[in-house]
């Protein structure tokens, strides 16, 4: 880990896992790789440190998924930006793994797993709940090289083969399904899902009363 200690790296680990749970943490899953697998916490400590070094790790020069790939300089503004963005993040890691830890009587990461969905689905949790949910995503399906994406789990999940250009995906396999749904919604993903049916019905208009 680069950013994370130890202790941070297993809550967010554990947290992750909830959301996408896979073999290890639910055994209707045992097809379905998830975060834990995926290897979701390196992508968001990497994401976390990414300006850490002497190369910016943001933009990857090219779509191959290598060890050697190189990312694009960034200009002295989008550093500047960048910069800002990455420390409201770190700041929103920090009060949030405490938070999470505060609600687990101690630890978070070592609580059962049913604590865990109870401590994720509280209304108090939503707005890093929903922070880890987009991470969680990024870090499934994005680019190997940016930390997430082990082994290509996440794109095999889906049956996604990765960069075709110039030839593509014909409209039959955009239109295919792009796997199996979960076998079963989580307290956790329940909770998610009804707090962004209810803020999508708010931005229809349906909400003004």
């Amino acid at each position: 880990m680069r950013f994370f200690n130890r202790h941070d790296a297993d809550v967010i680990r554990e947290a992750t896992a909830r959301l996408v749970p896979g073999p290890a943490d639910d055994p209707r899953e045992q097809d379905s790789p998830g975060a834990r697998e995926a290897g979701v916490v390196d992508y968001i400590d990497r994401l976390l440190s990414s300006l850490d070094g002497d190369e910016a790790e943001i933009y990857a020069a090219d779509a191959a998924a290598g060890p050697s790939v190189r990312f694009v300089p960034l200009t002295r503004a989008q550093r500047d930006g960048w910069c800002s963005r990455i420390n409201r993040l770190r700041d929103r890691y920090r009060a949030g793994i405490a938070m999470l830890d505060a609600m687990a009587g101690g630890d978070f990461a070592t609580a059962t797993a049913e604590r865990r969905d109870a401590i994720l689905a509280t209304e108090s949790v939503a707005p890093f709940r929903d922070l880890l949910f987009e991470h969680t995503i990024e870090g499934m399906y994005s680019l190997p090289v940016y930390g997430g994406n082990r082994n290509l789990l996440g794109w095999h999940s889906i049956d996604y083969r990765g960069n075709r250009q110039p030839e593509g995906y014909p409209a039959a396999e955009v239109e295919r399904s792009d796997g199996p749904d979960a076998l079963a919604v989580s307290p956790v993903v329940e909770a998610f899902l009804r707090r962004h049916h209810r803020a999508a019905w708010f931005a229809l208009g349906s909400g003004d009363g």
